[in-house]
């Protein structure tokens, strides 16, 4: 009869053995992969074309789709519109900026299968419909399609970075209103500033996890722009980047979509404090408020603004405060005047 030792040895030997075999079929895992770096340069705020991607100060552009159109019916993702976009900003050079489009561009099956949505006029569309944020039907369905979209997509290297987005009022941005009566009708949906947060928590969570080597970008807004309300301050902006902050880390940034040197001092300076911030611990990024040659006082709010004067306005601004990240739209990409000036920035650091 064997002794205890003799049975401890064989069965060491046994695990040894089987440990041997397993290796030699089953190679460890890859290493997880390495962040990217924080996305710099200029990218298009529009659909690019080939032209506009060759001009050298060009690093990539802001590629936009919608949840509606990859996820028809639920559950059935359909990625051809995407994949072809990015065949073809490959067959470019070129670099995307990753944004999915939620609020009114969410799939109309929401609503069918019972998640709460918001009735709201959207760019003069009356009777738009959006699923509320908290909603526990919608963000179960939205964290599943965010999963599902970087199984599919999280190591493609022409995606530089992605926005993280919630239900919101044009499904890109942070507001949930804008004007007159947002404030009286969301308050009677139910809105709370804890509410709002909650769900931010969790969608930044879904992308985190999604895209675990991505660099992450929300939009700040504050919840309800030109009216006195909860979030009149900011708070719930500055609550979603602190938990960004705190769960996700270095890769988490920020950009403010309304970048102008009269949004700066008036119209967000509560956001513009939060921009600079993650310019200094992490990454901050800009999109133009508008085209610096078609509206150049919108930039400053002062008649006679030229364009030239909006635009180099509008980047010395950025460059000064630390972005390095801007996005600017298609028809100042193809103006002649802001060629050379564009090609000499330096906003670029990573060409």
């Amino acid at each position: 009869m064997a002794t205890l030792q003799q049975v401890k040895d064989a069965i060491a030997v046994e695990a040894a053995e089987v440990k041997t075999f397993v290796d030699s079929v089953s190679p460890p895992p890859p290493p997880p992969p390495q962040p990217v770096g924080n996305p710099t340069g200029i990218y298009v705020a529009g659909s690019a074309n080939q032209v506009d991607l060759a001009r050298s100060f060009v690093r990539g552009y802001l590629l936009r789709a919608k949840w509606s159109d990859l996820e028809p019916t639920q559950g059935n993702r359909d990625w051809s519109k995407l994949d072809a976009e990015l065949a073809l900003a490959d067959s470019y050079g070129a670099k995307v900026a990753l944004l999915v489009l939620n609020g009114p561009h969410a799939p109309a099956w929401l609503e069918a299968v019972g998640a709460k949505m918001f009735t709201y006029t959207f760019k003069g569309i009356p009777n738009t419909k959006m699923p509320v944020p908290w909603d526990s039907i919608y963000l179960n369905a939205w964290t599943d399609f965010v999963a599902a979209l970087g199984q599919h997509y999280r190591d493609r290297a022409t995606i530089s970075f992605v926005r993280c987005v919630n239900s919101t009022y044009n499904g890109g941005e942070m507001q949930l209103g804008v004007g007159s009566g947002a404030k009286g009708a969301w308050a009677a949906a139910g809105y709370t500033d804890d509410l709002v947060l909650s769900s931010w928590k969790t969608v930044l969570n879904a992308f985190a996890a999604a895209f675990p080597s991505k660099p992450l970008v929300v939009d700040l807004h504050p919840m309800f722009s030109g009216e006195v309300f909860s979030d009149d301050n900011g708070s719930v902006a500055g609550n979603v980047v602190s938990y960004g902050n705190s769960t996700i880390g270095t890769r988490f940034g920020v950009i403010a979509g309304w970048w102008s040197q009269y949004n700066v001092s008036t119209g967000y300076p509560e956001m513009f404090e939060l921009l600079k911030q993650a310019a200094m611990t992490s990454f901050g990024m800009v999109q133009f408020v508008a085209s610096a040659a078609n509206d150049p006082e919108a930039f400053t709010n002062i008649a006679g603004t030229t364009p030239l004067d909006a635009l180099t306005g509008a980047i010395d601004l950025a460059l000064n405060n630390g972005v390095r990240y801007v996005e600017i739209w298609n028809v100042d990409i193809r103006h002649p005047e802001f060629q050379l000036l564009l090609t000499e920035t330096g906003v670029d650091l990573s060409k």
